[in-house]
C-alpha cells in the first residue's frame, strides 16, 4: 500500500508506526556503536600484547561474549522494523 494513502486514511496509526520506526532505528544505531566498540576494544587489548591468549582477562571475555548478543539484538531490531513497515 502507498504510505501516503495509508497516512491519509489512518493518520494516528501512521504516526505511531513512524515513531516506532524512529525508536527502533535509534536503538539500532546505539547497538551498532556498542558492537563495533567491543570489536575495536578487543583488538586493541590483544594488539598491545599485555596478556597471553591462553589466559585472557575477564573483561576481554565479557566483551567477546557481548558481540554475538548485541548482533542478535541488531537482527531483532531489523526484523521488527521490517514488520512495522510491512506486516
Amino acid at each position: 500500500m502507498n504510505p501516503f494513502i495509508y497516512a491519509l486514511e489512518n493518520p494516528a496509526q501512521a504516526f505511531a508506526d513512524f515513531g516506532v520506526l524512529c525508536l527502533f532505528l535509534t536503538f539500532l544505531v546505539i547497538s551498532a556503536y556498542v558492537f563495533w566498540g567491543n570489536i575495536v576494544a578487543i583488538y586493541d587489548e590483544y594488539d598491545q600484547g599485555g596478556w597471553d591468549i591462553s589466559n585472557p582477562p575477564f573483561g576481554w571475555i565479557v566483551r567477546l561474549a557481548a558481540i554475538p548478543f548485541v548482533a542478535g539484538i541488531d537482527f531483532l531490531l531489523i526484523s521488527a522494523m521490517a514488520y512495522v513497515i510491512h506486516p
